[in-house]
């Protein structure tokens, strides 16, 4: 449609003065031509959807406030570090029971996945052996040794002094 087709002296006719009149007329005869029923209805239907409407309104403002409440609280709420824990290597613990059985004689040293078990035949080896314990616990920074099991005496089956250490790595992310 362009403006040429466009009849203006149309929608004159719609903005004179008496046009508010002759909806005022048309208002005033609609209850005449339509009927009190459907008059009713209409009024229900239109209490209805500003009802339904004013509930909506109601209902955004709380849930505009829970987000603002639970925005405040993620924004106060600290982060929650995650800690990963990592067996050590067999190669690297195969290396250094190499080094350290050479300066602890009088025992004997075992690897097995993560954990080195140390072993002594008598108990005249209790000093190297408690020596040798400590060594391995703090065998390396960042490192986190685990005594599993630890027999000492008389109470021990076989070998009078065995220790089981498992070694991992703890990293914090």
């Amino acid at each position: 449609m362009s403006g040429q087709d466009f009849n203006f002296n149309q929608l004159a006719k719609y903005l004179k003065p008496a046009a508010s009149g002759d909806l005022n007329r048309f208002l005033e005869s609609v209850p005449d031509h339509v009927g009190k029923a459907a008059l009713i209805a209409a009024g229900i239907a239109w209490a209805s959807t500003a009802g339904l409407g004013l509930y909506t309104m109601v209902q955004t403002q709380e849930l505009s406030k829970l987000r603002q409440e639970l925005a405040e609280k993620r924004a106060v709420q600290p982060s929650i570090p995650k800690i990963t824990k990592k067996k050590v290597s067999k190669v690297e613990l195969d290396k250094f029971v190499k080094n350290i059985g050479s300066v602890y004689t009088g025992l004997e040293f075992r690897v097995n996945k993560n954990k080195i078990t140390v072993i002594g035949k008598s108990l005249s080896a209790y000093p190297q052996f408690r020596e040798a314990t400590g060594h391995i616990v703090n065998i390396k920074r960042g490192w986190v040794a685990n005594l599993e099991s630890l027999c000492v005496g008389r109470e021990c089956k076989g070998d009078k002094l065995a220790a089981v250490i498992s070694l991992n790595t703890i990293s914090v992310e």
